[in-house]
């Protein structure tokens, strides 16, 4: 059973968010930001969270992680307890998608029929 997560961007936070239809990164000095399509609307980025992926564990994760149309979305908790999210990318030296979620995110996106974009999306960013 998981815990109530309540999706906030935060008040006028829009570091995450861009106009384009599609999920992608904005380059910043030597790191990357990613940006949420601009139809992803806050109410499917409270159901994603809610139905997240939880890790490490379910009572005390770091971040939670969901697949959408094909793409791989990782939320982290703020201080006031709640979460915002934003496409996720590997990073290096950090932001590794452990086996074990990737394996259950390309699981999610073969039932909702996305599975060619969840692999172009780990052939590009995994």
């Amino acid at each position: 059973m998981s815990l109530q997560r309540i999706y906030a961007t935060g008040e006028m936070r829009h570091k995450h968010h861009w106009s384009q239809p599609s999920a992608g990164f904005v380059a910043v000095g030597r790191g990357f930001i990613g940006k949420c399509p601009a139809t992803l609307s806050h109410a499917q980025a409270q159901v994603l969270l809610e139905q997240g992926l939880a890790y490490p564990d379910e009572q005390q994760p770091l971040r939670i992680y969901n697949v959408f149309l094909g793409v791989i979305y990782e939320a982290v908790s703020a201080n006031d307890g709640t979460w915002h999210g934003y496409p996720w990318r590997l990073l290096p030296g950090r932001n590794v998608l452990p086996r074990t979620v990737q394996k259950v995110l390309r699981e999610r996106a073969v039932a909702a029929g996305d599975v060619v974009q969840f692999d172009q999306w780990m052939k590009h960013y995994g």
